[in-house]
């Protein structure tokens, strides 16, 4: 079957993004139309299991009745956090409609203003990094942020400067107004150090907010192998059956048809 064109970058690639907003894609009766590339927030380990069974994964419902197994196959291609490269690619393409995040709370790396953490090392080092970029005095190839906001606004920078168009950024952290916070957030990051990014980004990126649910437990390595032995799947995901999204917000370049999948 062929890989349906990418469409959503995910970052925090885990597994509930697999176990929640993967498989949303994959129930939508456009499901076709939206591919992902998806990004760890570190691990090489797990975009190398799910790339070599190109992007395919095992989905376990289980419940007291016992495990329903599902293939989804709307990964189209994982990558570790730090392939720069394919970053700026996936979120510079004009294909590229939506970006989603399940970074957690801890990986927005903001103060209770909605302001880049002064205090945390890697985001003074990124917010040198990217204002080293906006001026010019450092190639956007050639740099090298380590937090996931940082890589997000890599990322939107090199999509401004190809005139990729808009996009809506979807935050499925669950965090209160965390569309509005993200929001904040790059606008407190990009205002003084990177002004150009931070007026394009006002006028082409829409922030949407969302609640999600969907118990996904972290399984012992022994469960596990036993699921990859029975499976014949070197990255299955167990989650509960119950699922639920609720979003608010707008997306200017489309979205899939998650509502149809229940």
């Amino acid at each position: 079957v062929e890989a349906p064109v990418v469409r959503i970058v995910h970052l925090g690639l885990g597994a509930f993004s697999r176990s929640h907003t993967a498989w949303y894609t994959q129930r939508s009766a456009d499901a076709p139309d939206w591919g992902i590339a998806a990004y760890t927030g570190s691990s090489r380990d797990l975009p190398d299991r799910l790339n070599a069974q190109s992007g395919v994964y095992t989905l376990v419902e289980r419940d007291s009745e016992g495990d329903r197994p599902t293939v989804i196959s709307s990964l189209v291609r994982a990558h570790a956090g730090d392939d720069l490269p394919a970053l700026l690619h996936d979120l510079a393409a004009p294909d590229t409609a939506v970006v989603t995040l399940t970074i957690t709370e801890v990986g927005y790396r903001l103060t209770s203003r909605d302001e880049p953490d002064p205090d945390d090392p890697s985001v003074r080092a990124d917010m040198a990094c990217l204002s080293a970029v906006a001026t010019g005095d450092l190639a956007l190839v050639d740099a090298r942020p380590t937090t996931a906001l940082g890589r997000l606004l890599l990322g939107l920078e090199a999509r401004r400067r190809a005139g990729g168009g808009a996009v809506t950024v979807l935050s499925c952290d669950n965090l209160p107004d965390n569309g509005g916070r993200l929001r904040r957030g790059l606008s407190a990051w990009t205002r003084s150090i990177a002004p150009e990014l931070h007026l394009w980004i006002t006028a082409s990126v829409a922030f949407a907010s969302s609640s999600v649910d969907r118990i996904t437990p972290r399984i012992s390595d022994a469960e596990e192998d036993a699921l990859r032995r029975r499976l014949g799947d070197l990255a299955p995901v167990v989650a509960e059956p119950f699922s639920d999204w609720v979003i608010s917000g707008e997306f200017p370049a489309g979205r899939p048809d998650w509502e149809s999948a229940g």
